[in-house]
Parts: C-alpha cells; sequence; structure tokens
C-alpha cells in the first residue's frame, strides 16, 4: 500500500529497463520516495512488454503492485538502425529472466495514451521522467499537442551537453528526443556530464547484494547478467532530481538534438553556447552541469536500504 503524502509529485515514468541495470536501480529508489506520487510506468523500445513484466516483478519485489505498467512503442519514430546497426523489436531485454513471463500488465491503451489519460484526468499537473527513448512521450505529444500544458516538467535522463558523444537514449530515437525537447513544457535534462560522476562502489554495491530486502536480490539477479562491473546511476539521478534539485546545478541552454549526421545522429547540440550564441534566457531546457554525487550516493543508499553513509561528502563536482 502506498504511504504516499498529499504533497508529494505526481509522475509517470517511461523507462527501458532490461539491458542497463540503472533503469530497476531507479524504479527501485522511485518507490522508496515518498515525495513521488507514481501514477504509473510505461516501457519503450524493443520488447516493450517483456520490459513491463520486468517492472511488474520489481514493484512486486518492492511491495509496490499497485502502480500499473504499460507497455509502449517498440520501435522509434522513424529511424531502424542505432550507431550504424540494425533495430531489432524481437530482441529480448538482457535482464529478462524466465520467472517474468507470469507477471501482469496493462494493455488496455498503449502508453502514449496513458500518458495523454493520466495528464488531462489529474487535478493537478504531471512530472514526467524519462529514462529511455523518448518515443511514448513524443507520440503522446503528437497525439494531444494541448497535454504540454497539463505536465509540470519532464526530468530526461538523455544527451551530453558538453561531451562530443551520441548519447544512448536520445540515439535509439534522435526524432522523438526533438520533438519532445521542442515542445515548450519545461525540461531538465539529467545528461552523462554529470551521471558519469555516480558510480556505486564496491562496498555500496556489496551493501545491496548484502541485504534482505526482495527488490535488492532481484536487482542483483538480474544484474548478473549486465556484463559490465561498473555501475553508473544514470536513471537514478534523473528520479531523485525530480525532487531534490539542489542535487544538481542547472544552466539554460537552447538545446537542439541532431538527425542528420551519419555519426552523429542523436547528439544533443547546445546552440546558447560558442558558435550559435542563441539566446537562452527565455529557454525551457535547463541542463545539468554540476552534481553533489556525494550527497546523491548518500541519499541513493539511505533511500534503499535505511543506510548510514560510508563516505564523508567531497562537495558539488
Amino acid at each position: 500500500m502506498s504511504t504516499i503524502a498529499g504533497s508529494a509529485q505526481r509522475v509517470i515514468i517511461d523507462t527501458d529497463i532490461g539491458d542497463d541495470i540503472d533503469d530497476a536501480l531507479a524504479i527501485w529508489l522511485a518507490v522508496k520516495s515518498p515525495e513521488l506520487d507514481i501514477a504509473g510506468i510505461t516501457t519503450v523500445y524493443k520488447q516493450t512488454s517483456k520490459r513491463a513484466q520486468m517492472v511488474s516483478a520489481l514493484l512486486r519485489a518492492a511491495g509496490r503492485s499497485d502502480i500499473p505498467v504499460v507497455p509502449g512503442a517498440s520501435l522509434p519514430l522513424i529511424s531502424r538502425q542505432i550507431y550504424g546497426r540494425p533495430v531489432d523489436p524481437e530482441e529480448d531485454p538482457v535482464q529478462y529472466l524466465e520467472e517474468m513471463r507470469s507477471e501482469p500488465v496493462d494493455t488496455r491503451w498503449t502508453a502514449a495514451e496513458f500518458i495523454v489519460r493520466t495528464a488531462i484526468g489529474a487535478e493537478q499537473p504531471i512530472s514526467l521522467v524519462t529514462l529511455g527513448a523518448l518515443t511514448n512521450v513524443a507520440l503522446a505529444l503528437r497525439v494531444k499537442p494541448e497535454i504540454a500544458d497539463r505536465i509540470a516538467k519532464i526530468v530526461v535522463m538523455g544527451g551530453a551537453y558538453d561531451m562530443n558523444v551520441s548519447e544512448y537514449n536520445f540515439s535509439c530515437d534522435p526524432e522523438a528526443a526533438q520533438i519532445v525537447l521542442s515542445a515548450g513544457v519545461p525540461i531538465v535534462a539529467v545528461g552523462l556530464d554529470v551521471t558519469f560522476q555516480c558510480l556505486l562502489s564496491e562496498r555500496q554495491t556489496a551493501a545491496i547484494r548484502d541485504s534482505s530486502d526482495p527488490a535488492a536480490k532481484l536487482v542483483m539477479k538480474m544484474r548478473e547478467h549486465w556484463a559490465s562491473p561498473h555501475i553508473y546511476l544514470h536513471d537514478p539521478l534523473a528520479v531523485a532530481a525530480v525532487y531534490r534539485e539542489d542535487l544538481v546545478r542547472t544552466e539554460r541552454r537552447v538545446v537542439d538534438i541532431e538527425t542528420g549526421g551519419a555519426y552523429t545522429r542523436g547528439m544533443s547540440i547546445s546552440l546558447s553556447g560558442m558558435n550559435w550564441h542563441r539566446p537562452a534566457a527565455d529557454s525551457h531546457v535547463r541542463v545539468c552541469t554540476a552534481v553533489e554525487h556525494q550527497a546523491f550516493m548518500d541519499l541513493y543508499m539511505q533511500r534503499i536500504l535505511a543506510f548510514t553513509p560510508i563516505e564523508e561528502s567531497d562537495g558539488i563536482a
């Protein structure tokens, strides 16, 4: 049962859970955050029904099966390639487990329809937290452009704003990212510039592994199928930024997404900096340029495990 207070922010989380472990870690943080009233969780990219089953399994382990889970778009709006390789919509999520096949998902509507219905039906504007490609949100804005006025903000884990790289989530569907970032909705962009500073230490990982929490056990079982030895908290930082913006420093920028380059498709381009000089004072996009990474890591561990911080804060980076 939810213990959400009346002042909690109503949110929809959109995720591509199942490949990198940080989506699961982000959802786990969200259900442990009383500041958030989770209206539903939608899934995006490739096998979205299986991704939805993964979310349902995690919510059940966390004691939050009351949260609706809705599968969304399997393919990008236009492109059928990422990084020069074809997109296979039938490709299973890396961390999908056989035991998840019986998990329930809500198929009464698509993710885009769920976003529209929830935004229109809410008493107050809702927030969105996107942890994957922006296809579902772009489709919702296309179907019902007026929902932009019913969205308080979108916290986007995506992009790299001072790095020469095409970040994965935007590269999965550059056109969708362009639609969302140009819709006029207030955006907090949590990019690789800050998320790469949020790395679980070996001691923190061990604390999660040793926990008796059923959600921790499931996350660690899923993590066995994630090849990287490093666990960066890309998506959890986006979740935390919904209610703890003091953890990040932001800067207004005019941002566009490269959709035409052979090697740069999906790159997030800051047009208010050098060369372009477009005025950013009225921009609706705020890019995270720094993070209180130790304060965030402490918050994360305290929330998921009621954990005592093991490292001292060294300030904003």
